[in-house]
């Protein structure tokens, strides 16, 4: 069912790009914990990592991990630095600054935050 060369786009800009996606992933797990241990201590726990955050969570992370690779499969030339290398850079900087400006209105709740809707 996969194309004879499914695996040809498996080239070294296409591994930086689930790299950079998996150290996001990281970054925003590993933040949204460190965040809530530095500004409010007392509700720190394993839940502050936000990987069983929900089920909805769960399947959106799944999927995207999912569209990444049937893109690379199928539709390789998507996945080409050349063509969309900006794209990349513009994501990259919106991950970024949407992440720097979750953990400052984290670090400005200070205390009152916690990840339980109340």
């Amino acid at each position: 069912v996969l194309p004879p060369n499914a695996f040809s786009s498996l080239n070294t800009a296409t591994l930086q790009l689930w790299s950079m996606y998996a150290m996001m992933l990281s970054i925003f797990h590993l933040g949204e914990f460190f965040v809530v241990a530095i500004y409010n201590p007392y509700v720190a726990s394993s839940d502050s990592y936000m990987i069983n955050h929900s089920t909805a969570y769960t399947s959106a992370v799944l999927l995207s991990c999912i569209e990444f690779w049937i893109e690379t499969i199928f539709f390789p030339s998507i996945k080409i630095p050349s063509k969309f290398r900006y794209i990349s850079h513009i994501g990259l900087c919106l991950v970024l600054c949407g992440q720097l400006v979750r953990w400052a209105s984290m670090r400005t709740c200070g205390p009152s935050f916690n990840h339980i809707i109340q």
